[in-house]
């Protein structure tokens, strides 16, 4: 008998061990256009057995922006630390795709189709895409998820490199500005990289790990000690706009007037027109966090909730009440409203017509992500960060790939490109 447990232990190990092969992620490095992956020496993409080979690749990528509006938060204790993901695969898992079957390991789930694993995520079965440059049979290699004669994937380009800590960041159609939170220091450079340009600097300047925004002529933040500054967006000395003795944090425009919450549980929603009159508050905000807003509603996260109120103030409504969740990042393009649940590891979506006092049950698009965090969004596609990736999933839902391995500080996305700022100091972007 004590062998043949044994032997039975000994086979578990190995098909766990096999399935976690099937799930490498490809590694890239460097900087250019593009790398093309060739079908020579791959392995082939069965979906359930097997070991994946790591694709290293040299390129330049980028991003797109849309009609997007995206809050920016503080990123608070709970994004900090080291949880490992539960995701497997190159692409994490979506909800969509689980079909509510039963695991302990992927090994327990369904055969996946060709160019995906199997996955398993809170006990619940999913699909991965398989790394980029796995064989799927004859001369064809998987790419992004799908199956193809040759696989050209764009990759990050390093724009520059910080002389501090760069946090939040922000772009607009000539320019990306970034705090830099060790140096007390705004800066800006050109969208295609060059030499990094000090916009302001001195304790007014310090925005801790709190919001950016640019609208007009001006770039606008918020800082731990309870204040709104502004400074041209072409380099000049700040000029406060609000003082709060509560922290200041997410903050947005939505051309004419920025918002901006104070982060307590007697916090506020703000509104500041842009060369205008004082703020007012049109909305309490226990514990705000990101703030993003949209022609007609300003949105924030805080408290295990997402809500949102009119630009000119009035009631405030629930567009989700996920309680035992810890929204965070959080977006706006038009239709619906997208946030990160940093605690449980998922990605929410609710359209804008949900909000009301008792809201329906928000939709999960990704699961199995490690600690998401910043999020931003366009018509297409839903980028968000994780603690060790930058991550894109269409928007109304499908499998989550990943687009670049790094652990950003901040996000936001144009046209063409979606930039980040990495923890090892660099600002980074790479094509959509």
């Amino acid at each position: 008998m004590k062998l043949l447990h044994a032997f039975q232990t000994w086979i578990g190990s190995a098909l766990i061990v096999m399935a976690a092969g099937c799930s490498a992620a490809p590694t890239h490095e460097g900087s250019g256009d593009t790398s093309e992956v060739s079908t020579s020496g791959r392995p082939d993409s069965s979906g359930s057995t097997g070991s994946s080979s790591t694709t290293s690749a040299t390129g330049s990528g980028g991003s797109s922006s849309g009609s997007a509006s995206t809050g920016t938060g503080s990123s608070g204790s709970s994004s900090g630390g080291s949880p490992s993901s539960s995701s497997a695969g190159g692409g994490g898992t979506s909800s969509a795709s689980s079909g509510g079957i039963a695991c302990v390991t992927a090994t327990d789930c369904p055969a996946p189709p060709p160019c995906h694993v199997a996955t398993c995520s809170a006990h619940t079965c999913g699909l991965g895409q398989a790394p980029s440059g796995t064989t799927c049979g004859g001369d064809s290699v998987c790419c992004q998820g799908a199956c193809s004669t040759t696989c050209s994937l764009p990759m990050p380009q390093t724009l520059a490199y910080a002389s501090g800590t760069p946090g939040p960041i922000a772009v607009d159609a000539s320019f990306v500005y970034w705090v830099d939170t060790s140096n007390n220091a705004a800066f800006r450079m050109p969208l295609a990289g060059g030499t990094p340009q000090k916009l302001a600097s001195g304790p007014g300047a310090m925005p801790g790990l709190s919001g950016i925004a640019v609208a007009g002529n001006s770039v606008y933040w918020t800082n731990q000690g309870g204040a709104v500054m502004q400074a041209p967006s072409a380099g000049g000395s700040p000029t406060t706009i609000a003082i709060e003795p509560y922290p200041t944090t997410g903050i947005a425009s939505d051309g004419s007037s920025i918002f901006w919450a104070t982060s307590d549980f007697d916090g506020n929603i703000f509104k500041t027109p842009i060369g205008g009159d004082a703020s007012v508050v049109l909305s309490e905000a226990h514990h705000a966090n990101a703030v993003a807003a949209d022609a007609n509603n300003v949105y924030w996260t805080g408290a295990a909730q997402v809500l949102q109120v009119a630009i000119n103030g009035g009631t405030s409504l629930l567009v989700a009440d996920e309680i035992g969740t810890e929204p965070y990042g959080l977006s706006v393009n038009g239709t619906s409203v997208y946030w990160t649940d940093n605690l449980n590891g998922r990605v929410f979506r609710s359209p804008i017509s949900a909000g009301s006092s008792t809201p329906p049950p928000a939709t999960a698009l990704a699961i199995g992500q490690a600690h998401p965090t910043f999020l931003t969004t366009d018509d297409v596609s839903v980028y968000f960060t994780t603690i060790n990736a930058v991550m894109r999933i269409p928007e109304e839902g499908g499998m989550p790939m990943k687009i670049a391995d790094d652990q950003a500080n901040g996000m936001a996305i144009d046209d063409d490109y979606v930039y980040w700022t990495s923890v090892s100091g660099a600002i980074v972007r790479i094509a959509k």
